[in-house]
């Protein structure tokens, strides 16, 4: 009987190996391993900490005679000084020395010496050579094969096709996550073509499922999440990104396509949002706005996460063991670490991150359906604007205003600094006027009529109304300003923003006029309270009057720097903040009503000045007249611009014509406004501008303040690997093209052993991260360079080398085990047999809920929360934070891919299974044996529900007798019938399930309560719990749980 619950094994891992093919020494395979894991760190590339002047890792160093003294003397061991230290007995000759605790084991002296005596042939270390496509063993076999049937020793032979049940199975999970239906399965054994299996791999890499699946492991490799991770770890919208590699792995994007707009999408000729959205790839980094970080520190490790990330991704390099000195083991020193870091170092993205959302630079997200409206609007836009253009002449021609007094004196003065005025006096629909000429300004909820005001008509606030102004001149901590406006209190509500331009969740970054108890102040803020001024004056407002407000703040950073006037008179004010030194500035538009979230105002509000000075005691009048009335009254021919601007409204105003077509104009751009209201933005990379790049220099020791300013450093590539091209941009773009030019080594190899990785459990270099000296060497080294080259010469095509990859005989090999094989090859190095190994954790999970029918079809969008232990996210989260509330209904089904995922708690059940927390790049996720992993998988809320669906298809389609429901579940969880003494088991544990709760109806019921989805009463209690069991027995058998 092979019925057995499993015990989540750990799959087949290739292990480093040398001389595995063949007895004759290979140095790169056999002899740099050693010189790099022994000799290295003291003779190699590092050369701040080299000892005695000496390199191994160069031939010219290696066999350089110096004073007649030779590291190595191809032919001759006498001569050769460095195996004479290796092969000593004497601790104070002996290398490496005894401290280091590595010594050569005698397997590698017996290596050394073969390649010492045999002439000792050097090689460049193998990876820094571009592949060539190398000759293809003699032999009617695909390449692919050829290749692995060449590397057969010692008796080995191939394993046979495995039967089509396992088959369809397999490459059902390995291209799709999922197990193949009970359909699939049916049709393809009934398939007798000798197109069958090719059929298969077609319909399955032309479905949706395909995309999501190989989006997994970019996932991990980019580190996604949907939080920020540090401190706080606080939400973010990254899911249009994890959505945009979906499609573009099914949308089969070339790899280098693919690669280019996820490094620097933001640079190429008009991009567009979706090449845009791409860039998220390096904004995936966890981030912090930690109070008491220092900015600077927190962004040197994003543009460090960035190097290492690239790195390993697409060179498999560890280039971050360069960051505090040379590379020990690999050719990169210090400084080409740091030309390399430069092309991430002129990002425009800031040190202190937000936790509460998105931070800048980022784009928004439309979806097609959205796409088309937007266009039929702008078209609309452009025919009424052209319309009100011609209005507006005949207007202005036909009621001319003369006015009949002299301007003021000082009218030019007056206006100068006036950068923004808000008269109140025009709305419609929900736009506000700007009479400067500025971008109207739009409210997030629909207005009421316009009220009275205090020089015309104004505007009521109340029921948490705001108006933003996009446009609005940017201030920071040492600029000089004025805000002032007309306000009437409402009788008791004397507290709220009148006015701001504060990023709540950034610390409250920005400023305000405040109302505090009725009493007006003013908030300019870096980070609230450590680094802000807040003062409030010491008077209060009458509520129901008019009363002029207006605060000036001369750039100081301190109290003394601002002054608060009501009526034109400057008050007293107490103090509660006082000391401003960082910046202020912020990506939230400027509001009228309240700030970015809450703190909203209660009250009439008229006349909004804005002043990019500050105003004097004398000048301060000048805010409180009626600038539309003075402007009107002056003669034409003698008004300054900004009055003649102003004036207009009135002239306007009189034209039915005019008045229509704007108010069809204003509704149209409204609509456009509500069609972009509350859209989901995602993050993207961005360089500053040229006049303000950020000059990179080497930090000493990597630390962030510790920059050596003698030598600046421009962006560059390391002197191992070919050159760029000259005409090259110095920029992200140009690294990710050079990326991918025909010369170049480790793209085409490190990319094709990711793809091999996901059908073979592990790469033809078993450390996918690391292809350098310390890595391990291929074990089929011209399988690999044969992929490389063809993948390359495909045009990068990903589902051409998946569909070369999974049609392979070695792939579709048996994975049984034979006894000559164990006793060979226990490690299954030489591909005899194919691999087995445990589901991936989100596979786990989404095979039970398919096989339950619970599972969803949701294909994008934001990340949901199925169930999870009580009290998640409380240890890893501040107070304020949002904390962990679950989801109901289909949102609990959905694939786990679409899980949201925050890093510091990520879901229990995926990491218990070896998910990682995608905090950092991961390229291969171990697979571990633990007593948690059968707990979760039997117990879990989740698995317990899926199991009670299960057993409700089993009884209604599984047939009328045990014996045939036992049967139909087996089959449509494992794709093969059962043994008989298998089902003879499951009918067994379903006859003692059904004695125990016929006799027990409340454990019964309480069994049958896990989640949320309903059961089907018409069923009995007891019989559908026993079926239960067995449906929990049946999805926790290794052979479901493994993919074989």
């Amino acid at each position: 009987m092979k019925l057995r619950i499993s015990m989540l094994l750990p799959g087949i891992v290739f292990l480093n190996f040398s001389g595995a093919f063949g007895a004759d020494i290979d140095f790169s395979r056999d002899i740099r391993p050693i010189l790099s894991d022994k000799c290295f760190s003291c003779h190699g590339p590092d050369e701040e900490h080299r000892k005695a002047k000496l390199r191994l890792d160069l031939r010219e160093d290696a066999f350089a005679d110096k004073d007649g003294v030779m590291a190595f003397h191809a032919g001759n061991l006498e001569k050769s000084e460095a195996w004479h230290r290796i092969d000593s007995s004497d601790p104070d000759e002996v290398m490496p020395p005894p401290k280091y605790n590595k010594p050569v084991t005698e397997s590698e002296k017996k290596m050394l010496r073969e390649w010492i005596e045999s002439g000792a042939e050097w090689k460049e270390h193998w990876s820094f050579v571009a592949p060539e496509r190398p000759e293809t063993p003699k032999s009617k076999l695909h390449p692919i094969d050829a290749f692995v049937r060449a590397g057969l020793d010692k008796g080995l032979e191939p394993s046979p096709e495995a039967d089509k049940r396992t088959l369809i199975r397999r490459i059902t999970f390995d291209l799709t996550g999922l197990p193949p239906t009970r359909e699939e399965v049916q049709a393809f054994v009934g398939d007798t073509s000798p197109e069958a299996y090719e059929k298969v791999v077609d319909r399955l890499l032309s479905s949706q499922a395909y995309g999501q699946r190989m989006a997994l492991m970019w996932l991990d490799a980019a580190r996604y999440g949907d939080t920020s991770v540090m401190h706080a770890d606080g939400p973010r919208d990254m899911w249009p990104w994890r959505d945009w590699v979906v499609n573009a792995y099914n949308q089969n994007q070339p790899f280098d396509q693919f690669s280019i707009e996820q490094l620097a999408g933001d640079l190429l000729p008009e991009p567009t949002n979706e090449q845009l959205i791409a860039t998220g790839f390096n904004r995936n980094h966890p981030s912090s706005d930690e109070g008491g970080a220092i900015a600077e520190e927190l962004r040197v490790g994003y543009v460090v996460d960035r190097v290492k990330t690239t790195a390993n991704v697409w060179l498999g390099l560890s280039m971050e063991c360069a960051q505090c000195h040379d590379h020990k083991y690999d050719a990169i020193s210090q400084k080409e670490y740091f030309q390399f870091y430069a092309y991430f170092n002129n990002t425009a993205d800031p040190g202190m991150q937000t936790r509460k959302g998105n931070q800048a630079p980022f784009v928004e997200v439309v979806t097609d359906i959205e796409e088309d409206k937007l266009n039929e609007i702008d078209k609309k836009l452009t025919n009424l604007t052209k319309k009100v253009g011609e209005a507006k002449s005949k207007a202005l021609a036909a009621n001319a205003a003369p006015g009949d007094k002299e301007p003021a004196a000082d009218v030019e003065k007056r206006v100068k600094n006036l950068k923004h005025f808000y008269p109140l006096d025009d709305v419609i629909g929900n736009l506000l006027v700007d009479a400067k000429g500025s971008k109207d300004a739009t409210g997030e909820k629909p207005i009421t009529p316009v009220f009275e005001g205090k020089n015309g008509r104004g505007i009521q606030l109340e029921g948490g109304k705001v108006y933003d102004a996009p446009g609005i001149t940017e201030f920071d901590n040492k600029s000089k300003f004025t805000l002032s406006a007309w306000i009437k209190l409402a009788k008791g509500n004397e507290g709220g923003a009148v006015i701001s331009k504060m990023d709540v969740a950034n610390s409250h970054r920005g400023y305000d006029l405040w109302m505090q108890g009725g009493k007006p102040g003013i908030h300019i803020i870096n980070k609230w309270p450590s680094n802000a001024l807040k003062v409030v004056a010491e008077q209060k407002l009458t509520p129901g009057e008019w009363q002029h407000v207006a605060v000036t703040y001369n750039g100081g950073g301190k109290p003394e720097s601002v002054k608060i006037y009501i009526n034109g008179k400057v008050v007293p004010h107490s103090v509660e903040a006082k000391r401003l030194t960082g910046t202020i500035k912020n990506d939230v538009p400027f509001r009228i009503g309240g700030r970015s979230e809450g703190a909203n105002f209660t009250g009439e509000v008229d006349d909004i000045h804005i002043y990019d000075r500050h105003l004097t005691h004398e000048e301060i009048s000048w805010a409180m007249e009626d600038l539309v009335k003075e402007a009107q009254s002056t003669v034409a021919e003698k008004r300054t611009p900004a009055q003649k601007t102003i004036s207009q409204g009135s002239q306007l105003a009189a034209s039915p014509e005019y008045g229509a077509l704007r108010t069809q104009q204003l509704r149209t751009e409204l609509e456009k406004v509500e069609l972009l209201r509350g859209k989901t933005t995602t993050m993207v990379m961005e360089d500053n501008p040229a006049d303000k790049m950020r000059m990179t220099y080497v930090l000493n020791r990597g630390q962030y303040d510790s920059p050596v300013e003698d030598e600046a450093i421009l962006p560059g590539t390391p002197a191992a690997l070919p050159p760029l091209p000259d005409d090259a941009p110095e920029n992200r773009l140009g690294l990710a093209r050079w990326l991918f030019a025909d010369n170049h080594p480790l793209t085409s190899r490190v990319a094709a052993n990711q793809l091999w990785q996901i059908f073979f459990g592990s790469g033809i270099v078993t450390t996918p991260a690391d292809f350098g000296a310390q890595g391990a060497f291929p074990t089929h080294p011209k399988l690999l360079d044969w992929l490389a080259v063809e993948f390359r010469e495909s045009g990068w095509d990903v589902k051409a080398m998946v569909r070369q990859i999974v049609l392979s005989k070695t792939y579709r090999q048996s994975s049984n085990v034979r006894p000559h094989d164990i006793e060979v090859d226990p490690d299954n190095r030489y591909l005899a047999r194919a691999p087995r190994f445990r589901l991936q954790a989100e596979m786990i999970r989404d095979n039970a809920l398919m096989l339950s029918g619970l599972l969803g079809d949701k294909a994008s969008g934001p990340g949901v929360k199925p169930y999870q232990p009580s009290g998640l996210w409380a240890e890893v989260g501040l107070g304020g934070n949002p904390k962990f509330v679950q989801d109901h209904g289909e949102k609990l089904y959905q694939k786990t891919l679409y899980t949201y995922w925050k890093r510091s708690a990520p879901p229990p059940a995926m990491v218990i299974f070896d998910a990682p927390n995608r905090e950092t790049c991961v390229i291969k996720r171990p697979i571990t044996n633990t007593p948690l992993q059968a707990l979760a998988a039997m117990n879990d809320v989740q698995m317990l529900e899926a199991s009670r669906h299960f057993a409700e298809r089993l009884m209604k389609e599984g047939g009328k007798t045990p014996e045939a429901r036992a049967s139909w579940a087996f089959e449509t969880a494992t794709s093969r019938t059962p043994e008989s003494g298998e089902l003879a088991a499951l009918l067994e544990i379903h006859q003692y399930g059904f004695d125990e709760f016929s006799t027990e109806p409340d454990k019964a019921k309480s069994f049958l309560g896990s989640g949320e989805s309903d059961r089907d009463e018409s069923l009995n209690v007891a019989d559908h719990a026993a079926w239960t069991v067995v449906a929990s027995t049946i999805l926790n058998l290794d052979e479901v749980l493994t993919r074989n």
